[in-house]
């Protein structure tokens, strides 16, 4: 009480009262989870809607309508802290006639006053390993879903550049012969590898 800085006894971590929410959007799936400080999933839930005739406007107020669902749905005394958003490579430029990507955690954070973190799907699914288990430094996942993805954390952390490594993964050629690409190259890795 008598030395510089802040009594113990009055301020204390909030951490506690903090919560989270992660939203996946895929062609027509939108995921959501409610996680606490902690990493306990409270809640998730899905919902399928037709892509056709699907905005990014529609898209973009799907999102907020969750989140704002989900913090009215919060404990009394707790409060949302963060988004997380992966996008699918098919809602983003070339895959897609609008680029859903690159501006929606901006449109996010002024919508909502929260603080927004972007990635892609499988860096999600990194974070998930890195969490169930923490001894892990360097992880590499390969995802041949609709399209080719490539996961690396290299000392326990995502590599800023992960994005280009990812699209240079998926588009190395493998057959100079083999059938044209949507990145203008023939016989990308992504023609053969994905489902």
């Amino acid at each position: 009480p008598d030395g510089k800085g802040r009594p113990v006894a009055k301020y204390f971590s909030n951490a506690r009262n903090c919560h989270y929410i992660g939203v996946h959007l895929t062609k027509n799936i939108l995921a959501h989870a409610v996680a606490d400080a902690e990493g306990n999933i409270l809640s998730a839930d899905r919902d399928e809607f037709p892509p056709e005739g699907e905005t990014k406007l529609r898209t973009v107020n799907r999102i907020l309508s969750v989140i704002e669902k989900s913090v009215g749905a919060l404990p009394e005394g707790k409060k949302m802290c963060g988004v997380g958003v992966a996008v699918s490579r098919w809602l983003r430029p070339p895959l897609s006639n609008f680029d859903l990507g690159s501006d929606l955690p901006e449109i996010i954070a002024r919508a909502t006053g929260l603080p927004v973190f972007s990635g892609l799907p499988i860096s999600v699914l990194l974070f998930r390993e890195l969490a169930l288990f923490p001894e892990r430094r360097d992880v590499m996942l390969v995802h041949p879903g609709m399209v080719l993805e490539l996961g690396l954390v290299r000392d326990g952390a995502i590599p800023a550049d992960a994005d280009a490594l990812e699209k240079s993964f998926s588009h190395v050629c493998v057959d100079e012969k083999g059938v044209e690409c949507y990145c203008g190259k023939r016989g990308c890795l992504e023609n053969y590898a994905t489902l």
